[in-house]
């Protein structure tokens, strides 16, 4: 049998791109209106983008890359398509903080069989990411699927697994 063959990475967030950005814009209103004296509609623009840059680098920047709490890694392993989860160290999982990432093991795995279509692999295979986000952990998690999403039409799955 070959050795694992890595093909893919989802990100794994908190939560949402847009759940973080709605955040983001409540508690920079809030700490605008928290400095005594400042009246932001009489700032000038620079200060004010100067204000709102501190704040988003203090904030915990861009949500893409800043705020990944885990990573699950797509492989393939003989005629399946498992998944192995990597998930930050730390015991609870905050917007901002260093990561450290630690091996969580199989997250999920789904037998490919030789008569499978590679459209048939592709939506089974979306339907156990899927099934993941709901379960694990609750469903309180992201995964970030744009890019799959993006590229899996255009895989041949079948000769991935068995080419």
């Amino acid at each position: 049998m070959r050795p694992e063959r890595y093909f893919f990475e989802i990100p794994i967030y908190r939560v949402s791109e847009e759940r973080f950005n709605e955040g983001y814009d409540r508690d920079l209103l809030r700490w605008l209106d928290s400095i005594p004296g400042l009246d932001v509609h009489q700032i000038s623009e620079d200060l004010r983008t100067r204000m709102e840059q501190h704040f988003w680098e203090t904030y915990g920047g861009p949500w893409r890359f800043n705020q990944a709490v885990g990573w699950l890694r797509l492989y393939v392993l003989g005629s399946q398509i498992r998944g192995e989860i990597w998930m930050s160290a730390a015991k609870r999982l905050q917007r901002k903080g260093s990561r450290r990432f630690r091996h969580e093991g199989k997250a999920f795995e789904m037998h490919c069989g030789h008569t499978e279509s590679s459209r048939d692999i592709c939506s089974e295979l979306a339907d156990e990411l899927h099934r993941f986000q709901r379960e694990h952990r609750s469903g309180r998690l992201h995964l970030d699927l744009e890019c799959f999403e993006m590229l899996s039409p255009f895989i041949d799955w079948h000769q991935l697994v068995y080419g």
